[in-house]
């Protein structure tokens, strides 16, 4: 006789293999030829990963992680625990910014990157990435005269959010071309679609010569901001 009888498990020809197991165990077997007995199903721990292969190197973004999330299992992409993302752009070569006139920034080069936020000389939250922002920057500039300062911006969503340092010029007294630099950092709490843009204002109420402005910014997202 095959089948349930009464509280075991039986196959016609094969005698005993197993009595019912309870509420959240498994039938199990402890291998060829032993009978398959209902025991305590097993939970993920560390044997569960001793022997699988090392990864060897930093996870990207989208390689995966589990966790407990309040007592349930879940899976969650890398990214979500970096600083990401993150970029820093660069200018070597000088922009000229005309007295008077708020101008945008114009990087020329992406030395970093993460994500593709970065583009058309702004930075984009990407979807999924709302957060606390940090930004950074560093401006040198020259052709200034004894009166002139630059003073640095920054615009959320095409207009101003909080304004930066202002410094003057270094050269000597009364020398004209002098040089400097103007820096700053700012935390902003950001969502997804929202953009940032770096400005310059170029203060001067003497000497109408352009000013040359070329430096770095970078920013990335703060992981439990």
């Amino acid at each position: 006789m095959s089948g349930i009888v009464g509280s075991r498990l039986n196959i016609r020809g094969s005698g005993l293999v197993g009595s019912l197991g309870t509420d959240g165990q498994v039938l199990s077997s402890s291998g060829a030829g032993a009978s398959a007995v209902y025991e305590d199903a097993g939970g993920f721990d560390v044997s569960s990963i001793t022997d699988a292969t090392a990864l060897g190197a930093e996870p990207a973004t989208t390689d995966e992680m589990v966790l407990s999330d309040a007592g349930t299992l879940k899976r969650m992409d890398m990214k979500y625990i970096y600083n990401e993302p993150l970029f820093r752009v660069t200018k070597s070569s000088a922009q000229d910014v005309a007295r008077l006139t708020t101008t945008k920034w114009l990087p020329d080069t992406e030395q970093v990157d993460s994500g593709g936020a970065f583009g058309s000389n702004k930075f984009t939250v990407p979807t999924g990435m709302d957060g606390t922002y940090w930004f950074v920057w560093k401006l040198d500039f020259a052709n200034m005269d004894a009166d002139e300062y630059m003073i640095t911006y920054v615009y959320k969503n095409g207009a101003l959010d909080v304004q930066g340092s202002h410094k003057k010029y270094i050269g000597g007294d009364g020398i004209e071309g002098g040089e400097g630099q103007t820096n700053g950092h700012h935390v902003m709490v950001l969502a997804a679609d929202d953009y940032i843009e770096l400005y310059v204002r170029h203060v001067c109420d003497l000497d109408p010569t352009q000013v040359e402005a070329k430096g770095w910014w970078a920013g990335f997202r703060m992981i439990g901001g």
